[in-house]
């Protein structure tokens, strides 16, 4: 977090305990939505306006970014945070969203909207949780947290202006600005070191520029189009900031040892490393960005041990051995019929799909180890079984439970990226096009295992019900199947 005045943030959290969320009825259009998805899509009015804009002068600084921090989870849904989407608005978006679920510190519990639960359903993954996102491409996956994992956020604190209901917008940060991860346990260590993950970037993203504009502009449509078309794509975020990592437990403690990685910094400041106060179990980093005007990326992977104390974790290397797709889930209905047809392939069947071949994007994570598989796209067909040559290599302290987790994308959306001829990040371009609920989603698969247990060998991953638009009556078992094998490596 930034450094500042210990007593003010404590009161500040004490206060936050007892004041409820902004409600959107009484502020939302103030502070700059306008309720008018159709000026959405043409970019004249905001996908994303900041919380208390109305308070600020047009020709001022707008409402300061915002911290959150907690742990990374979703409701009734624990496998489900972070996840990558599959439903973003192709004209205000340039790739598809990666999306955290918080539940958060008490102290910073007034971030949450009053409407929030109401508008997302009180059976959500985001009910009593504060919804956080940045396009996925510009979110490094070393950064990606695990469910469980604590999780400090910073970011534009805003309106979803786009998905009005009756009860009113949800209140969300887009974008993360930056993002702190505290690791359960740490699977890039070979000696058992707890492992911190930071991305800071003065990088602000579409959404970013977006709530700039509705700043400036002040519900000008007219003005605001013309803001989108200038906007710079990064901005200043001087100021101390400080980030601190708990040491795994040790009887025999010792010095600490601490390691700083760089991950693709840009014009990074000096780090400096804090290891103070012998017996206490914590080390941190710090740094300060200048007010120079230049683009800054922080990117850092912070280990930290004991001297004396070094355990050995298990080496696995996890392997894809196959997937075998049911449904290729395109098209969505014959071009002869219009939906309802009964297809097989979709529940989102007023999609403008042609088939045979569906186009989907593979993310996984190996215990917190996520990627997107190479090729970013797969043209597949109904019943055509895929071999990726994809594999992770993992150190797990014994006893601990860890998952892999596969989520793909059926990519529908092959133009209208910000409004252009091009297709949002990593889907193709291609002559077809979604539906408001977005692109189709066949859903994720699941494997937990405990480290230490007999888990070698191969292993089909469980189809996870509940989110997707695999019609599951004509699939019972879901629309993929993934294989993977798991070897122990001595």
């Amino acid at each position: 977090m930034a450094i500042g005045s210990v007593a003010l943030v404590a009161v500040a959290g004490v206060l936050a305990q007892t004041l409820p969320g902004p409600d959107p009825n009484q502020l939302a259009v103030a502070d700059g939505c306008e309720r008018n998805e159709a000026s959405v899509i043409q970019g004249r009015s905001p996908n994303w306006a900041r919380v208390g804009d109305s308070t600020t002068a047009a020709t001022g600084a707008p409402p300061p970014l915002r911290w959150a921090g907690g742990v990374a989870n979703s409701n009734g849904l624990p496998w489900y945070s972070p996840h990558t989407s599959g439903g973003d608005l192709p004209y205000s978006h340039a790739g598809y969203d990666f999306n955290l679920d918080v539940l958060l510190d008490p102290a910073d519990a007034d971030l949450i909207g009053v409407s929030n639960t109401a508008t997302a359903g009180a059976e959500s993954s985001e009910a009593g949780r504060l919804h956080t996102e940045r396009e996925a491409q510009r979110l490094p996956f070393f950064a990606w947290p695990e469910p469980g994992d604590g999780v400090r956020v910073l970011g534009y604190w805003v309106w979803d202006c786009d998905h009005y209901q009756p009860a009113g917008e949800r209140t969300e940060i887009h974008p993360i600005m930056a993002l702190w991860v505290q690791r359960k346990w740490s699977p890039n260590s070979r000696t058992g070191e707890s492992e911190g993950d930071l991305y800071l970037t003065t990088d602000k993203t579409e959404a970013g520029k977006q709530a700039d504009c509705s700043h400036k502009t002040r519900h000008d449509q007219t003005a605001f189009k013309a803001c989108l078309a200038s906007e710079r794509d990064h901005f200043a975020m001087p100021g101390n900031y400080k980030f601190v990592l708990t040491l795994p437990p040790s009887r025999r403690a010792g010095a600490k040892v601490v390691r700083v990685v760089d991950q693709g910094s840009v014009n990074r400041p000096r780090i400096r490393v804090a290891t103070t106060g012998g017996r206490s179990n914590t080390a941190a980093i710090a740094f300060t960005i200048p007010d120079d005007a230049k683009r800054h990326v922080v990117a850092l992977r912070l280990f930290a041990g004991w001297k004396n104390h070094r355990t050995r974790p298990l080496h696995y290397r996890v392997s894809v051995e196959k997937v075998l797709i049911r449904r290729a889930m395109d098209p969505a209905c014959l071009p002869a019929r219009t939906a309802p047809c009964g297809t097989p392939q979709t529940t989102r069947e007023d999609q403008v799909s042609h088939g045979p071949t569906g186009e989907w994007n593979f993310y996984w994570s190996v215990g917190g180890k996520w990627s997107l598989w190479k090729p970013s796209v797969f043209r597949v067909r109904d019943g055509q079984t895929i071999r990726p040559r994809r594999s992770v290599d993992l150190w797990v302290p014994r006893g601990k439970r860890w998952r892999v987790f596969v989520w793909p994308r059926e990519c529908d959306w092959g133009t209208l990226a910000l409004g252009g001829s091009g297709a949002l990040f990593p889907c193709p371009k291609q002559g077809e096009a979604g539906v408001r609920a977005g692109d189709d989603v066949p859903g994720g698969t699941l494997r937990a295992f405990t480290s230490g247990a007999r888990i070698e060998g191969t292993h089909t991953l469980a189809d996870l019900w509940g989110i997707g638009s695999c019609p599951r009556a004509r699939n019972p078992k879901g629309c993929y199947d993934v294989t993977i094998r798991v070897r122990r490596i001595r």
